[in-house]
């Protein structure tokens, strides 16, 4: 989390904590505008964000990498991987695929038949 400025809101890890808070349209009752000049103060290198952002992003001329829409378990892997790549940790993207590959085998196993 250290080359995070930036969450949405509602996020959840203790990570988080001191960071800049961005709207989230996820949420009932959240109706507020995205604030472009709000992100931009952080001077950002990449931001990541759901596809449909992309009118107010995509003139910014900064990297942009967008989330699955919608998320999908099997989008998990190419979507850290890419979250890798963006901060230079491909080899811990790899391994974080690995085990999640692992666990989904064990989920997938245990839920067989169901």
């Amino acid at each position: 989390m250290d080359a995070v400025v930036a969450v949405e809101e509602d996020c959840p890890l203790p990570e988080a904590a001191g960071k800049f808070r961005i709207r989230n349209d996820d949420l009932a009752g959240r109706n507020r505008a995205f604030n472009v000049e709000a992100l931009l103060g952080v001077s950002p290198d990449a931001v990541v964000a759901k596809r449909d952002l992309a009118a107010a992003l995509e003139p910014l001329h900064v990297r942009l990498v967008w989330s699955p829409a919608p998320p999908v378990i099997d989008a998990v892997p190419d979507y850290v991987m890419s979250l890798a790549r963006l901060v230079g940790k491909e080899d811990a993207g790899r391994a974080a695929c690995a085990t999640f590959a692992a666990d989904m085998a064990r989920v997938r196993s245990r839920c067989e038949g169901l």
